[in-house]
């Protein structure tokens, strides 16, 4: 009869797993909810998220202050929308081990060599997950190939010891994380430190400031920016570097 579309497998799969998991959730984790909380959660939270967004935006943009304070209100309001939804986050969480025991009895995945003793942390896709990874590449195809006319290469799933070793993957594999005190948003410190560098020299009041060695000294800082340990984060900022930079003459 052929296998079923991979979106209706995959949501029964996983309803089947939410189901296992809130129907015999054990004691002392939160209760289950139904699915029109969930439903209103879900919203809410989407909603919260793409305020703060505008905000940053707002705030990137270096909009008026009425406006950004209007925006922030906005989203003051929204956060006490998704709380008065009486739904917490763990309310909502899946249980793992079920889940996971799911995707295996439905072949969504398969251990790797599991007739000689298996991988740890290699699996093969089943029928059913093989389908739902081809939607998925047929999706990022329409969007990113046809529509953005972009041009689509396959390269190796091998990435030499080297490679990793230059790139900081061996030694240093943690994105440094920063957090807005007035939104609660966190961000990796190193797009941020790349998004204050490009709008200090993308300023012509500031950068006429700067001497040209100064203006390479960010661009720098910029290109190595995921490599950069705390300290270097922080004696990154432009901010911080113009004072250093004033200080020593």
């Amino acid at each position: 009869a052929g296998l079923p579309p991979a979106s209706a497998t995959a949501a029964t799969a996983t309803a089947a797993a939410t189901t296992t998991a809130t129907g015999s959730r054990p004691e002392g984790k939160a209760p289950a909810v139904d699915a029109s909380s969930s439903w209103t959660f879900e919203g809410a939270s989407a909603a919260v998220t793409r305020q703060a967004a505008k905000v940053r935006e707002l705030k990137k943009a270096n909009a008026s202050a009425s406006e950004i304070a209007s925006a922030v209100l906005e989203l003051e309001g929204l956060r006490s929308s998704l709380a008065s939804t009486g739904v917490s986050a763990a309310a909502l969480e899946l249980n793992k081990k079920v889940f996971d025991d799911t995707m295996i009895r439905k072949m969504f995945v398969v251990p790797s060599f599991e007739i000689h003793g298996g991988v740890s942390g290699l699996f093969d896709l089943g029928p059913p997950g093989s389908a739902l990874k081809a939607n998925v590449v047929e999706a990022w195809r329409r969007h990113f190939v046809l529509e953005e006319k972009m041009l689509e290469m396959e390269c190796t799933c091998l990435t030499p010891e080297a490679v990793l070793k230059t790139s900081g993957h061996v030694d240093r594999f943690t994105d440094l994380m920063v957090k807005d005190l007035e939104t609660g948003d966190c961000y990796r410190a190193d797009k941020l430190l790349e998004d204050a560098i490009d709008d200090l020299l993308a300023n012509d009041q500031a950068i006429n400031k700067l001497t040209p060695e100064q203006v390479e000294g960010h661009r720098r800082v910029q290109r190595q920016g995921g490599a950069l340990p705390p300290a270097g984060v922080d004696a990154g900022t432009p901010e911080d570097r113009g004072q250093k930079a004033g200080a020593g003459g």
